[in-house]
């Protein structure tokens, strides 16, 4: 990371960022060419392992993609600020900001579906919900273990 001083290291950090979006991008490989997504998501931070959750229909690019090749990156970011002064060069932006890379699976179970769009739920809502095994058994929940993760801010 070039401006190691906007580093963020601690986990718990991250997360307090992490829990303050709701968007975070998905970007896979089209054959030679880049294709990124906005999505919402869940996470754990489990035994030092960060895995995001996202859902989506049953079929479409992404589900093309990610199964040709699951090797994904991510990124969210917010606390977005401008810093106005005197002159153009002196103006700056405060922010806050993820990016990682991971391996993308599909998860089958209906009843594990269930859980992560209940987590899912609750991350971007902030209230319970229930959803049944047959409701996740109309759409595709797929599971990001992280591989790396950075984070830094301006602040």
């Amino acid at each position: 990371m070039r401006r190691s001083e906007r580093e963020i290291r601690d986990p718990q950090d991250i997360c307090s960022i992490i829990d303050q979006c709701k968007v975070f991008r998905v970007a896979m490989i089209d054959g030679n060419r880049p294709y990124i997504v906005p999505l919402n998501f869940a996470y754990t931070y489990q035994d030092d392992v960060f895995t995001f959750y996202f859902h989506c229909a049953r079929e479409g690019k992404k589900i093309d993609l990610i199964k040709a090749n699951p090797h994904i990156c991510f990124e969210m970011d917010g606390k977005h600020e401008l810093v106005e002064a005197s002159t153009a060069c002196n103006h700056s932006y405060l922010y806050q900001s993820i990016i990682g890379t991971g391996i993308a699976e599909f998860i089958e179970n209906d009843f594990t579906k269930s859980a992560i769009l209940e987590m899912l739920m609750y991350q971007q809502t902030g209230t319970h919900w229930q959803i049944s095994p047959q409701q996740s058994a109309a759409v595709c929940v797929c599971q990001i273990t992280v591989s790396e993760i950075s984070a830094k801010q301006h602040r």
